[in-house]
């Protein structure tokens, strides 16, 4: 009975301790946010907009004022191939309508292994500043989402800096972008959307 009742207090014990580290690990969690990658940048959830998921660098809060943003999106009508295509199409004919520059529309045919992708890559103009965009569009388990790369360049004249930039940055981003893992993307607007949720 006395090796019995060692062995209950050890179980107990270790349960405590097993409670403990959760809510640690929950605290930490709340503190540090969720998270996403592009390549060893990291960029941290600030706010959703619909189903839109916004994430920037940890030194760039200010949403007002942001060089470079992650925007995940959940496409929920998209659920194969051919709407995702779709949703695609759709979103470039927009682009064509509000963008002065469409640097480059490209598709990666489908394998046996995932889905076809699309990728759009886009330059928008307003007064205060020049964004360049990178749309990545995916399907995964039998679910649309885009993962888009933002960069922003502030002030007037600037279209040869933005060219410039352009020139320097687009291969390694489109890389980078590219090999997000599919379920990186879903499991990061998963999270985001938890962390968004009221009364949290």
């Amino acid at each position: 009975s006395g090796c019995a009742l060692r062995s209950a207090k050890i179980m107990k014990t270790l349960y405590i301790i097993s409670i403990l580290h959760c809510l640690i690990s929950l605290q930490l969690f709340a503190k540090e946010g969720v998270k996403i990658n592009l390549g060893d940048s990291e960029y941290v959830f600030r706010e959703k907009a619909g189903s839109q998921f916004e994430f920037t660098p940890p030194k760039q809060d200010d949403l007002k004022k942001w060089s470079d943003m992650i925007t995940l999106i959940n496409f929920p009508d998209a659920t194969d191939g051919d709407k995702l295509a779709n949703t695609a199409n759709n979103i470039l004919a927009g682009y064509e309508k509000t963008s002065p520059m469409i640097v480059k529309v490209e598709s990666v045919p489908r394998t046996k292994a995932k889905a076809a992708e699309y990728l759009i890559v886009a330059v928008f103009v307003s007064k205060e500043f020049m964004e360049v965009v990178y749309n990545r569009m995916v399907l995964h388990d039998g679910k649309g989402y885009a993962a888009i790369y933002s960069h922003r360049m502030y002030g007037h004249h600037i279209g040869q800096d933005v060219s410039k930039w352009i020139e320097l940055n687009s291969k390694v981003i489109e890389k980078k972008l590219m090999t997000i893992p599919l379920a990186t993307i879903a499991e990061s607007i998963k999270i985001a959307e938890q962390d968004a949720a009221p009364n949290r």
